[in-house]
């Protein structure tokens, strides 16, 4: 059974600041998502295309609900994937004022600082201390 790419759907509801949380891996992705959560974030996940077969709408098309409605967009995804690329890419180029944390191997920020500019970068392995500080201090500005 082939499942849906669904755009995440911003509330009106939503209290806290918005968190859209972009991880292929659904067990990684949910316990983002609560950690985040539990400290009154209002979060939002996506599994993004390499999950679903299908191209990813902010690609494909130019926009997203998930990150045109973020305060900060949490990305961890493989960094060697050129549909990962390709996605933060967008988000960079059509939401340059939305915050990027981006979890990623501290060797390849070294090999490509340029991919990494005006980034976050959240080092793997992420723990929740380290996930919680660095979308706190994007947040802060």
């Amino acid at each position: 059974m082939t499942r849906s790419l669904k755009e995440p759907i911003w509330s009106s509801h939503d209290t806290g600041p918005r968190v859209l949380v972009e991880v292929t891996d659904f067990t990684k992705r949910d316990a983002i998502g609560k950690i985040l959560a539990r400290e009154g974030f209002a979060v939002r996940t996506c599994g993004g295309p390499d999950e679903f077969g299908e191209r990813c709408p902010l690609t494909d098309r130019g926009e997203c609900t998930g990150p045109a409605g973020a305060d900060v967009v949490v990305h961890s995804t493989p960094p060697s994937s050129p549909t990962s690329r390709e996605v933060l890419q967008a988000i960079r180029h059509r939401h340059p004022h939305t915050p990027l944390v981006v979890e990623v191997p501290l060797p390849l920020v070294t090999e490509h600082p340029e991919d990494y500019e005006g980034i976050r970068v959240l080092p793997q392995p992420m723990t929740s201390a380290s996930l919680l500080e660095a979308v706190e201090e994007v947040l802060a500005g």
